[in-house]
């Protein structure tokens, strides 16, 4: 768990799709991910899902974000 600017902890997962000799199936399965549950509420916490990005990259994007 990760603890937020507002005190509350908020837990995170990092989930990698493969399956063997199929080259487009993880990419698949992520796109879809982002598309069907980001920003979804899950057990009461609004899920953010988005592709991996450098620790640069997905900082931009939040400041992006908000």
């Amino acid at each position: 768990m990760r603890t937020g600017k507002d005190g509350i902890e908020k837990p995170f997962a990092f989930i990698c799709y493969e399956r063997e000799g199929d080259r487009n199936y993880g990419p698949e399965c992520a796109m879809n991910a982002v598309n069907d549950l980001h920003d979804k509420e899950i057990d009461g916490f609004k899920v953010y899902v988005q592709l991996a990005l450098p620790q640069a990259q997905r900082q931009a994007q939040v400041l992006r974000e908000q």
